[in-house]
């Protein structure tokens, strides 16, 4: 797996399973060993940045988006999904019992007062927060 990121990240992204990693998007495909059969956003990115992905995955391919859609290219085939996931107990047991059995890591990257929502936030959309944010019951 090929992940894409600035340098300061690589060690956490490897850790998270990537072989290599690499950038940035502005640099092209063949920069970071593309294109690709799918490609995966996982983070929210400038629109610029989002219309590029679709460069980067190869005829036929298909492109998913946690965050925003990514545009189709019908002439290359390329496909795009969104990735959801609902507010839904069973849907959501399948991950819980990954985590409980040691295959699935959650990275927890803060712990916040149930009061402070709008500052977890603002600091993921600033870049300052590298997985997930924990907020604490009163």
């Amino acid at each position: 797996m090929t992940a894409v990121d600035a340098p300061p990240h690589a060690d956490r992204l490897r850790r998270y399973g990537a072989d290599r990693v690499t950038g940035p998007l502005a640099a092209g495909p063949a920069a970071v060993g593309g294109p690709f059969q799918v490609v995966v956003d996982h983070v929210r990115v400038s629109p610029e940045e989002l219309a590029q992905l679709t460069n980067y995955v190869a005829d036929g391919g298909i492109t998913a988006g946690a965050a925003c859609p990514i545009r189709e290219d019908a002439a290359g085939g390329v496909r795009s999904a969104s990735l959801w996931v609902l507010s839904d107990g069973a849907q959501l047991a399948k991950p819980a019992a990954g985590v409980d059995a040691g295959k699935l890591r959650v990275h927890v990257a803060a712990h916040r007062r149930m009061a402070e929502p709008a500052a977890a936030h603002g600091d993921a959309g600033a870049g300052r927060l590298h997985g997930k944010t924990v907020l604490l019951a009163p």
